[in-house]
């Protein structure tokens, strides 16, 4: 049965609706009662962290800071000609050596003694000491990428963690070290590199093309060989044609003088005489008049009008001749060039030759890149740089963790926010128990307890 609007509430309804509301000014009031709570509760807290900041071994960070270089840092290298690098490539290759972790193999063991507690020879548990202990307390980052800016420069910062400030800073050095030492190492090996490819193909090249002139040569020696025996050939062809042909027209020579030596001897002819001292010796005229007749038409006189004693003279010296050479004109000639090509001076020359190097085309321009190749060869390339030092390492004071500071703050706040928390459960807890008395006593018909205020 519903009850009429103006039927008295009992007490247990009023403090049921009072739950219902929250009296922020008897919640600061409850939470002032019990000030006790919440500061003790945050003394235990901050007792904690002050112990956890005692036990707990304080971590130190160092981190140096690199640059890319200038561009004059790298005009040594670029001024050879047979490489070129740019500040963002030389950076590149420091960053590359950084982040390898046989360079942070490299510095871990060279600060083994400091960092491993006991000397240690097994080679794949120092591995293992490396990349549980080492590695995780290194971190690089690279700054300055993906930027907007036009002027924005890439950065790169090696942090080192460690229990020892100083060893962080030098470990965090070391490692920049020996990053640009083995980046600087690689440039310098590729350079050294493409220099002595190049000396030895331009070496090569002197020596190749020294080899073709030398084949070139001996091509040329077979070729004026060759030459030299075709003409050789053909000169002694030539003279034993003439010889030989000298020697027919002496034969024939000879069977001309036999003929006409008979019919000297027939006419009886044996001093030289003439057409007309013949026809006078003899009787007939007309005999006279027609041998006249037809001799006068012949290119000249026939040999037996020499006389019989002339032409066995000649007969017999033609028959004595042991050689007609004399008798060649041009003969001599052609000895001549035979006796020449007994000896030709430019095969002899070309036979000669032993420093064919000397003789190639362009051969004191190659050895001149190559004297230019071997100094830079020779040079230190000492002011070459990959990169610059920004900012080196140093040994900070205070710690990177914990930091005590935050760690104070957080355990206050901690300490604040938990004892609250109970003081007001325990607030509600005692309103709640307040609230029940007077119901219960209304029930029973017992007057309710008087609250006494608390002092």
């Amino acid at each position: 049965m519903n009850r009429p609007p103006n039927f008295p509430q009992s007490p247990a309804s009023l403090a049921a609706r009072s739950d219902d509301e929250i009296d922020l000014f008897e919640l600061g009031a409850g939470i002032w009662r019990r000030k006790w709570t919440v500061l003790g509760s945050t003394a235990v807290f901050v007792a904690f962290a002050a112990a956890y900041l005692v036990l707990t071994t304080p971590i130190y960070e160092s981190a140096t800071r690199l640059r890319p270089p200038l561009a004059s840092q790298l005009v040594a290298v670029n001024e050879t000609g047979q490489l070129e690098l740019l500040p963002g490539d030389a950076f590149g290759r420091v960053v590359f050596e950084a982040r390898s972790l046989d360079t942070q193999r490299q510095v871990f063991l060279a600060y083994s003694q400091h960092l491993l507690k006991e000397k240690i020879a097994d080679r794949e548990q120092v591995d293992q000491l490396f990349l549980r202990d080492f590695a995780p307390a290194l971190s690089i980052s690279i700054d300055g990428l993906g930027k907007k800016d036009v002027l924005a420069e890439t950065t790169m910062s090696i942090r080192f963690q460690h229990t020892d400030a100083q060893l962080a800073a030098e470990i965090a050095n070391a490692l920049a070290t020996t990053a640009q030492s083995r980046a600087l190492g690689g440039v310098m090996d590729e350079l050294h590199t493409l220099l002595a490819t190049r000396i030895r193909m331009l070496e090569s090249r002197i020596i190749r093309n020294a080899e073709i002139l030398q084949r070139r040569d001996e091509d040329t020696i077979v070729k004026l060989q060759e030459e030299d025996e075709l003409k050789r050939r053909q000169l002694k062809d030539r003279i034993a044609a003439l010889t030989t042909k000298a020697g027919q027209l002496r034969t024939d020579k000879i069977a001309e003088l036999e003929e006409a030596l008979a019919i000297a001897r027939s006419l009886n002819v044996t001093e030289p005489a003439t057409i007309q001292m013949l026809s006078r010796r003899e009787n007939d005229g007309t005999e006279s008049v027609s041998v006249s007749a037809d001799l006068s038409t012949g290119p000249g006189d026939p040999l037996y009008l020499r006389g019989s004693r002339m032409l066995e003279a000649e007969l017999s010296m033609l028959k004595q001749r042991s050689s007609d050479d004399h008798m060649v004109p041009e003969l001599r000639d052609l000895q001549e060039q035979l006796q020449l090509l007994e000896h030709n001076r430019r095969i002899e020359i070309l036979q000669a030759r032993e420093n064919y190097a000397a003789l190639v085309d362009n051969a004191d321009a190659l050895r001149t890149e190559i004297s230019q190749l071997q100094e830079l060869l020779a040079a230190s390339y000492e002011d070459v740089r990959l990169a610059r030092v920004d900012q080196p390492a140093i040994a900070r004071s205070k710690p990177a963790h914990p930091k005590t500071a935050l760690v104070l703050a957080i355990a206050a706040v901690a300490g604040v926010v938990f004892g609250t928390l109970a003081a007001l459960i325990t607030g509600a807890v005692e309103n709640r128990r307040r609230g029940l008395a007077p119901a219960a006593a209304a029930d029973t018909g017992a007057a309710p307890a008087q609250d006494h205020p608390r002092p």
